[in-house]
């Protein structure tokens, strides 16, 4: 069964001799929770009755994207890098495919997300989220092997925080770019040094 699995890539710039990570306007991250309550189910969806709904669903995710940082809500395609998530008899997680995944962005607040997943089974759920018109609706159809066993769906709210590098990573990165310069200019240093002995000794030839 063929899967996709997302990379998370981290874009660098060298700029006057040194990298730094563009998390800030450049390769954005959110960490996240969906809260997901029901308002609609066909009972018998997902092996789901109306006594399991005392509680909304609970979907952990990560996503990654270029851009943010805007005063107005303003949409921007994503990448999924985590996703976990259950209900009844099926699960979702990152590695499915999924399709028109944006999201919604306000300075650093994720206001809401936009993706369809499914799985590489024939007739596997799909679980799709809309952006909001506040809050966000979700929706899951119980269709396997051409039988529809129903739907259900509701409102989603977000709590996301957004990631950025840790200091240990950036202090990582700046003893790496020093040690690099050191050893340039030691090279440097041998080269100076290696040329003037060759000089002297034409010199006294």
């Amino acid at each position: 069964m063929n899967r996709r699995t997302s990379v998370t890539m981290v874009v660098f710039a060298v700029v006057l001799g040194s990298a730094l990570p563009l998390w800030a306007d450049g390769s954005v991250r959110f960490l996240g929770t969906l809260s997901m309550s029901v308002d609609h189910l066909d009972l018998g969806a997902f092996g789901l009755t109306e006594l399991s709904l005392s509680e909304p669903f609970q979907a952990d995710f990560s996503v990654a994207f270029v851009g943010g940082g805007t005063p107005d809500p303003t949409e921007f395609p994503a990448f999924l890098e985590d996703f976990d998530l259950t209900i009844g008899n099926a699960h979702w997680d990152e590695t499915m495919p999924y399709t028109d995944l944006r999201v919604l962005v306000q300075g650093d607040t994720l206001l809401g997300l936009q993706v369809r997943l499914t799985d590489t089974r024939p007739d596997h759920p799909d679980l799709s989220f809309l952006l909001p018109s506040s809050p966000g609706t979700w929706e899951a159809h119980d269709l396997i092997n051409g039988i529809d066993h129903g739907k259900i769906g509701g409102t989603y709210s977000i709590d996301a925080t957004r990631v950025v590098p840790e200091p240990a990573s950036l202090a990582l990165l700046a003893t790496g770019l020093t040690s690099a310069a050191l050893v340039r200019r030691k090279r440097r240093s041998k080269s100076y040094a290696a040329s003037a002995n060759n000089q002297g000794k034409r010199n006294q030839g």
